[in-house]
């Protein structure tokens, strides 16, 4: 449960950030929070996961230059850049290597998953590469036409509720093609 909240912290710490300050202040305390998170993770598992280097790399740099150059479009775009590189990254995955993301990601976090059909792995590509994309766009439209409260807002609860979404269709469609563990064998 821990690791749950710690994943949402840098996002909430922004937020309340930006609301007793500015996006600059709520910048700087997202990229230490993501550091905090980073080292925490690190400990944790013993290693550096690729993606969660990638992002907070992808944060440093652009939130660094929202923060030096006084131009809250960095960390703006910052969000649909990195949506549509995970949307890219989930396709190639799958179209050029035949070896979905969404599977080794999931797959090795549950081994009931290892027997699910490959066609039900490129669907899930398909429902997570569409679902990236939609939320890079949805985030460039608010950030540069909405007022930044408003972006702020949209980044933190719309974009969150977004990927809540995808993990609800990713378990409908999985909970079709796992098998159901019977109680009684659980208790014996």
């Amino acid at each position: 449960m821990s690791a749950m909240l710690l994943e949402f912290f840098p996002l909430l710490a922004f937020f309340v950030a930006y609301k007793w300050s500015d996006i600059y202040v709520a910048t700087a305390i997202l990229i230490a929070s993501s550091l905090i998170q980073l080292v925490w993770f690190r400990v944790r598992e013993g290693r550096f996961k690729p993606l969660r280097l990638g992002v907070f790399l992808a944060l440093l740099v652009f939130g660094g230059l929202t923060i030096w150059l006084r131009d809250p479009d960095f960390v703006k775009w910052k969000v649909s850049i990195v949506l549509s590189l995970l949307a890219l990254m989930l396709m190639l995955s799958d179209r050029l290597f035949k070896k979905p993301l969404v599977r080794t990601l999931l797959a090795g976090a549950d081994s009931t998953l290892e027997n699910v059909p490959y066609a039900v792995w490129q669907q899930l590509t398909l429902v997570w590469s569409a679902s990236y994309l939609a939320q890079a766009v949805a985030n460039y439209i608010v950030a540069f036409h909405w007022p930044e409260g408003t972006w702020v807002n949209f980044k933190v609860w719309g974009l969150t509720l977004a990927n809540l979404l995808t993990v609800v269709i990713t378990v409908v469609i999985l909970a079709r093609h796992t098998p159901v563990q019977d109680p009684q064998q659980e208790r014996d």
